[in-house]
């Protein structure tokens, strides 16, 4: 899933901060260390897809459409929450990978609030 994301948002070229960077790093000395995974091409390329159409339309879709759904669904890039979920009931990942997967996501929307809210940014003196 993850490794999915990551070449999506490189494809996206929306590998553009030092957390991205870090990352990137994060997961090729993880697979370094322990080996690259086992990954089904298949169930790569829909990850991949599913990350890039979330990057994409998330920065296109509002521009294109007043479509409130639409608007959501790339708003909070759903094609992966979508994809992942339909996988996990075609029985490629335990539901339970799902349930983890939403809890990352709701995860980096509490850490992006945090930092919009100023919680994290450098006091000035």
């Amino acid at each position: 899933i993850f490794i999915g994301i990551l070449i999506g948002n490189l494809l996206a070229l929306k590998v553009d901060g030092i957390h991205h960077i870090i990352t990137l790093v994060l997961f090729v000395l993880i697979s370094l260390v322990m080996g690259i995974p086992e990954l089904s091409v298949v169930i790569l390329l829909i990850c991949i897809f599913s990350a890039l159409l979330d990057e994409v339309g998330h920065e296109l879709i509002s521009n294109l459409t007043e479509n409130k759904f639409l608007n959501y669904f790339f708003e909070y890039r759903c094609a992966m929450k979508v994809a992942i979920f339909l996988l996990a009931v075609c029985g490629v990942f335990n539901i339970f990978f799902f349930v983890l997967f939403i809890l990352f996501e709701f995860a980096y929307l509490v850490a992006g609030s945090i930092s919009e809210n100023g919680l994290f940014k450098k006091s000035r003196i």
